[in-house]
Protein backbone atom coordinates (compact mmCIF):
# COMPACT_ATOMS: atom_id res chain seq x y z
CA UNK A 1 0.00 0.00 0.00
CA UNK A 2 1.22 3.54 -1.17
CA UNK A 3 0.20 6.90 -0.20
CA UNK A 4 -0.44 9.71 -3.01
CA UNK A 5 0.64 13.19 -2.90
CA UNK A 6 -3.20 13.78 -1.77
CA UNK A 7 -3.37 11.35 0.79
CA UNK A 8 -5.11 8.46 -0.51
CA UNK A 9 -3.48 5.38 -1.18
CA UNK A 10 -2.42 2.99 -4.59
CA UNK A 11 -0.89 -0.51 -4.86
CA UNK A 12 2.06 -1.17 -7.58
CA UNK A 13 1.35 -4.04 -9.48
CA UNK A 14 4.44 -6.30 -10.24
CA UNK A 15 3.08 -7.71 -13.05
CA UNK A 16 3.14 -4.06 -15.34
CA UNK A 17 5.45 -2.69 -13.34
CA UNK A 18 3.55 0.61 -12.65
CA UNK A 19 1.64 1.96 -9.49
CA UNK A 20 -2.36 1.50 -10.07
CA UNK A 21 -2.61 5.65 -9.72
CA UNK A 22 -0.89 8.93 -10.09
CA UNK A 23 1.80 9.03 -7.50
CA UNK A 24 0.27 12.56 -7.65
CA UNK A 25 -3.17 11.25 -6.45
CA UNK A 26 -5.14 8.33 -6.75
CA UNK A 27 -8.41 10.06 -5.63
CA UNK A 28 -7.85 13.19 -7.29
CA UNK A 29 -7.53 11.43 -10.80
CA UNK A 30 -10.37 9.49 -10.71
CA UNK A 31 -12.27 12.71 -9.87
CA UNK A 32 -10.34 15.68 -12.49
CA UNK A 33 -9.03 12.74 -15.00
CA UNK A 34 -12.56 10.96 -15.23
CA UNK A 35 -15.64 11.89 -13.42
CA UNK A 36 -15.25 15.44 -14.20
CA UNK A 37 -14.37 15.56 -17.82
CA UNK A 38 -17.31 12.86 -18.12
CA UNK A 39 -19.61 15.46 -17.25
CA UNK A 40 -21.19 12.38 -15.35
CA UNK A 41 -22.52 14.24 -12.35
CA UNK A 42 -24.50 16.65 -14.36
CA UNK A 43 -26.28 14.07 -16.43
CA UNK A 44 -27.21 11.97 -13.68
CA UNK A 45 -29.00 14.84 -12.71
CA UNK A 46 -31.64 14.64 -15.55
CA UNK A 47 -31.78 10.68 -16.10
CA UNK A 48 -30.20 7.03 -15.46
CA UNK A 49 -26.73 6.63 -16.54
CA UNK A 50 -24.71 3.64 -17.72
CA UNK A 51 -21.13 3.79 -16.95
CA UNK A 52 -18.31 0.77 -18.66
CA UNK A 53 -15.28 1.04 -15.83
CA UNK A 54 -12.86 -0.79 -18.11
CA UNK A 55 -9.94 -1.79 -15.85
CA UNK A 56 -11.79 -1.57 -12.10
CA UNK A 57 -8.58 -2.25 -10.24
CA UNK A 58 -9.08 -0.85 -6.54
CA UNK A 59 -12.51 0.78 -7.84
CA UNK A 60 -11.47 4.76 -7.82
CA UNK A 61 -13.11 5.58 -10.39
CA UNK A 62 -16.69 4.15 -9.42
CA UNK A 63 -16.69 4.77 -6.20
CA UNK A 64 -15.63 8.61 -6.67
CA UNK A 65 -18.63 8.50 -9.65
CA UNK A 66 -21.04 7.01 -6.93
CA UNK A 67 -19.91 9.11 -4.15
CA UNK A 68 -19.97 12.81 -6.00
CA UNK A 69 -23.70 12.06 -7.67
CA UNK A 70 -25.30 13.32 -5.13
CA UNK A 71 -29.64 13.46 -5.23
CA UNK A 72 -28.69 11.68 -8.67
CA UNK A 73 -30.82 9.39 -10.92
CA UNK A 74 -29.34 6.19 -10.82
CA UNK A 75 -25.86 5.11 -12.24
CA UNK A 76 -25.55 1.62 -13.38
CA UNK A 77 -22.41 0.51 -13.60
CA UNK A 78 -20.53 -2.21 -15.67
CA UNK A 79 -16.96 -2.27 -14.42
CA UNK A 80 -14.34 -5.25 -16.45
CA UNK A 81 -11.21 -6.44 -14.47
CA UNK A 82 -8.95 -9.05 -15.08
CA UNK A 83 -7.36 -9.53 -11.46
CA UNK A 84 -9.49 -10.97 -9.31
CA UNK A 85 -6.61 -11.60 -6.90
CA UNK A 86 -6.90 -8.14 -6.24
CA UNK A 87 -9.63 -9.24 -3.77
CA UNK A 88 -7.10 -10.63 -1.39
CA UNK A 89 -5.92 -7.14 -1.20
CA UNK A 90 -8.86 -4.57 -1.28
CA UNK A 91 -9.81 -4.88 2.58
CA UNK A 92 -5.91 -3.50 3.21
CA UNK A 93 -6.64 -0.46 1.57
CA UNK A 94 -7.15 2.85 3.90
CA UNK A 95 -9.57 4.71 0.93
CA UNK A 96 -10.76 8.29 2.08
CA UNK A 97 -13.86 6.72 2.95
CA UNK A 98 -14.06 3.66 4.73
CA UNK A 99 -16.93 2.23 4.05
CA UNK A 100 -15.40 1.89 -0.03
CA UNK A 101 -13.37 -0.89 1.17
CA UNK A 102 -16.65 -3.00 2.13
CA UNK A 103 -18.14 -2.01 -0.70
CA UNK A 104 -15.36 -2.73 -3.48
CA UNK A 105 -14.82 -6.00 -1.36
CA UNK A 106 -18.61 -7.13 -1.78
CA UNK A 107 -17.75 -5.92 -5.69
CA UNK A 108 -15.14 -8.88 -6.12
CA UNK A 109 -16.78 -11.16 -4.14
CA UNK A 110 -20.20 -11.48 -4.90
CA UNK A 111 -20.07 -9.34 -8.52
CA UNK A 112 -22.30 -6.93 -7.95
CA UNK A 113 -22.59 -4.31 -5.21
CA UNK A 114 -24.98 -1.21 -4.24
CA UNK A 115 -23.63 2.29 -2.97
CA UNK A 116 -25.93 5.29 -2.38
CA UNK A 117 -27.50 5.78 -5.58
CA UNK A 118 -25.92 3.22 -8.02
CA UNK A 119 -25.10 -0.51 -8.67
CA UNK A 120 -21.60 -1.90 -9.63
CA UNK A 121 -21.76 -5.28 -11.61
CA UNK A 122 -18.38 -6.61 -11.76
CA UNK A 123 -16.93 -8.53 -14.91
CA UNK A 124 -13.01 -10.90 -14.11
CA UNK A 125 -11.50 -11.02 -17.67
CA UNK A 126 -9.54 -9.77 -20.68
CA UNK A 127 -11.49 -6.62 -21.68
CA UNK A 128 -11.38 -7.05 -24.89
CA UNK A 129 -13.17 -10.82 -24.81
CA UNK A 130 -15.71 -9.26 -22.40
CA UNK A 131 -16.55 -6.06 -24.20
CA UNK A 132 -17.29 -8.56 -27.36
CA UNK A 133 -20.02 -10.38 -25.02
CA UNK A 134 -21.34 -7.14 -23.81
CA UNK A 135 -25.27 -6.33 -24.97
CA UNK A 136 -25.70 -2.99 -23.45
CA UNK A 137 -24.63 0.32 -24.46
CA UNK A 138 -23.12 2.97 -22.78
CA UNK A 139 -23.35 6.88 -21.93
CA UNK A 140 -19.84 6.77 -20.85
CA UNK A 141 -16.69 4.73 -20.68
CA UNK A 142 -13.90 5.05 -18.39
CA UNK A 143 -10.78 3.60 -20.01
CA UNK A 144 -7.89 3.28 -17.15
CA UNK A 145 -5.49 0.60 -17.89
CA UNK A 146 -1.98 0.42 -17.36
CA UNK A 147 0.17 2.72 -19.38
CA UNK A 148 0.24 2.31 -23.70
CA UNK A 149 3.81 0.33 -23.05
CA UNK A 150 2.81 -1.61 -20.70
CA UNK A 151 -1.19 -2.55 -21.26
CA UNK A 152 -0.81 -1.58 -25.33
CA UNK A 153 -3.55 -4.32 -26.22
CA UNK A 154 -6.17 -2.14 -25.00
CA UNK A 155 -5.17 1.22 -26.67
CA UNK A 156 -5.72 -0.25 -30.02
CA UNK A 157 -7.57 1.04 -32.78
CA UNK A 158 -9.29 -1.90 -33.02
CA UNK A 159 -10.49 -1.79 -29.43
CA UNK A 160 -11.84 1.47 -29.71
CA UNK A 161 -13.55 0.08 -33.51
CA UNK A 162 -15.42 -2.16 -30.70
CA UNK A 163 -15.97 0.23 -27.86
CA UNK A 164 -17.76 2.49 -30.31
CA UNK A 165 -20.25 -0.18 -30.75
CA UNK A 166 -20.87 -0.45 -27.33
CA UNK A 167 -21.62 3.69 -27.09
CA UNK A 168 -24.77 5.58 -27.22
CA UNK A 169 -24.68 8.35 -29.88
CA UNK A 170 -24.25 11.03 -27.18
CA UNK A 171 -21.58 8.59 -25.56
CA UNK A 172 -18.34 9.55 -24.43
CA UNK A 173 -14.69 7.45 -23.47
CA UNK A 174 -12.57 9.23 -21.04
CA UNK A 175 -9.21 8.43 -20.24
CA UNK A 176 -5.90 10.29 -19.05
CA UNK A 177 -3.87 9.07 -21.63
CA UNK A 178 -2.80 11.79 -23.82
CA UNK A 179 -0.40 9.48 -26.14
CA UNK A 180 -0.37 10.64 -30.08
CA UNK A 181 -1.24 6.54 -31.19
CA UNK A 182 -4.16 6.83 -28.75
CA UNK A 183 -5.81 10.03 -29.77
CA UNK A 184 -4.70 8.76 -33.35
CA UNK A 185 -6.71 5.62 -33.03
CA UNK A 186 -9.85 7.00 -31.89
CA UNK A 187 -9.50 10.04 -34.24
CA UNK A 188 -9.54 7.10 -37.25
CA UNK A 189 -12.37 5.45 -35.81
CA UNK A 190 -14.28 8.79 -36.80
CA UNK A 191 -14.50 9.86 -32.70
CA UNK A 192 -14.16 14.00 -32.01
CA UNK A 193 -11.23 14.04 -30.03
CA UNK A 194 -10.32 16.64 -27.02
CA UNK A 195 -7.97 17.59 -24.67
CA UNK A 196 -8.77 17.21 -20.60
CA UNK A 197 -7.47 19.68 -17.62
CA UNK A 198 -4.31 18.54 -16.92
CA UNK A 199 -3.70 17.05 -13.45
CA UNK A 200 -0.45 16.93 -11.74
CA UNK A 201 1.37 16.78 -15.25
CA UNK A 202 1.46 19.15 -18.50
CA UNK A 203 -0.46 17.17 -20.67
CA UNK A 204 -4.56 17.10 -19.91
CA UNK A 205 -6.10 13.56 -20.30
CA UNK A 206 -8.19 12.61 -23.40
CA UNK A 207 -11.99 13.01 -24.48
CA UNK A 208 -13.49 11.31 -27.26
CA UNK A 209 -17.29 11.45 -28.42
CA UNK A 210 -19.43 10.03 -31.40
CA UNK A 211 -20.97 13.83 -31.76
CA UNK A 212 -19.40 17.02 -31.54
CA UNK A 213 -19.10 17.86 -27.94
CA UNK A 214 -19.74 21.60 -27.08
CA UNK A 215 -17.56 20.87 -23.67
CA UNK A 216 -14.77 19.68 -24.89
CA UNK A 217 -11.44 21.31 -25.17
CA UNK A 218 -10.01 21.23 -28.55
CA UNK A 219 -6.61 19.94 -29.31
CA UNK A 220 -3.77 22.56 -29.39
CA UNK A 221 -1.99 22.85 -32.84
CA UNK A 222 0.90 21.21 -31.84
CA UNK A 223 -0.71 17.89 -31.15
CA UNK A 224 -2.96 18.52 -34.20
CA UNK A 225 0.87 18.82 -36.53
CA UNK A 226 2.42 16.30 -34.90
CA UNK A 227 -0.99 13.42 -35.41
CA UNK A 228 -0.84 14.74 -39.55
CA UNK A 229 3.03 14.24 -40.03
CA UNK A 230 4.56 12.61 -36.76
CA UNK A 231 5.62 8.38 -36.29
CA UNK A 232 2.68 9.29 -33.88
CA UNK A 233 -0.56 9.47 -36.27
CA UNK A 234 0.45 5.34 -36.74
CA UNK A 235 -2.44 3.61 -34.23
CA UNK A 236 -1.52 0.53 -32.19
CA UNK A 237 -2.94 -2.41 -33.78
CA UNK A 238 -4.79 -5.79 -32.91
CA UNK A 239 -6.67 -6.90 -36.05
CA UNK A 240 -7.48 -10.12 -33.99
CA UNK A 241 -8.29 -8.67 -30.46
CA UNK A 242 -6.20 -11.26 -29.34
CA UNK A 243 -2.31 -9.52 -29.38
CA UNK A 244 -0.51 -9.40 -26.37
CA UNK A 245 1.56 -6.08 -25.90
CA UNK A 246 5.20 -6.99 -27.03
CA UNK A 247 3.57 -7.99 -30.68
CA UNK A 248 1.54 -5.54 -30.83
CA UNK A 249 4.30 -2.55 -30.41
CA UNK A 250 6.75 -4.76 -32.21
CA UNK A 251 4.92 -4.60 -35.07
CA UNK A 252 4.23 -0.89 -34.96
CA UNK A 253 8.02 0.07 -34.30
CA UNK A 254 8.78 -2.09 -37.67
CA UNK A 255 5.77 -0.23 -39.77
CA UNK A 256 6.93 3.18 -38.44
CA UNK A 257 10.76 2.53 -39.37
CA UNK A 258 9.82 1.19 -42.73
CA UNK A 259 7.48 4.60 -43.14
CA UNK A 260 10.26 6.81 -41.99
CA UNK A 261 12.82 5.20 -44.62
CA UNK A 262 10.29 6.21 -47.33
CA UNK A 263 9.62 9.47 -46.06
CA UNK A 264 6.26 9.39 -45.51
CA UNK A 265 6.14 10.44 -41.59
CA UNK A 266 8.59 12.16 -39.34
CA UNK A 267 9.86 11.26 -35.58
CA UNK A 268 8.12 13.05 -33.02
CA UNK A 269 11.27 14.84 -32.43
CA UNK A 270 12.21 16.09 -35.65
CA UNK A 271 8.36 17.81 -36.47
CA UNK A 272 9.18 19.22 -32.92
CA UNK A 273 11.91 21.21 -35.36
CA UNK A 274 10.30 22.06 -38.07
CA UNK A 275 7.16 23.52 -35.85
CA UNK A 276 10.01 25.67 -34.13
CA UNK A 277 11.10 27.10 -37.42
CA UNK A 278 7.06 27.51 -38.70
Amino acid sequence: MIVTGDGSVTLYSDVYNEHYHSMTGAYEEALHKFVYPSNVLELSLHREVRILDICFGLGYNSLVTLEMAINSYPIHITAIEMDYHLIHKIKSIEYKNPSWSEVCFETYKNKISFYRNGKIELLIGDARDVVKNLESTYDIIYLDPFSTLKNTELWTYDFFKLLKSKLFTHGLIVTYSSALPVRSGLLRNGYNVYTTQPIGRRRGGTLASLKPYSDGIELSLKDKYLLEYSDGKLPYRDKSLNGNCLDILSRRKSLVQYLIQKNKIKKVKDCYRDMASI
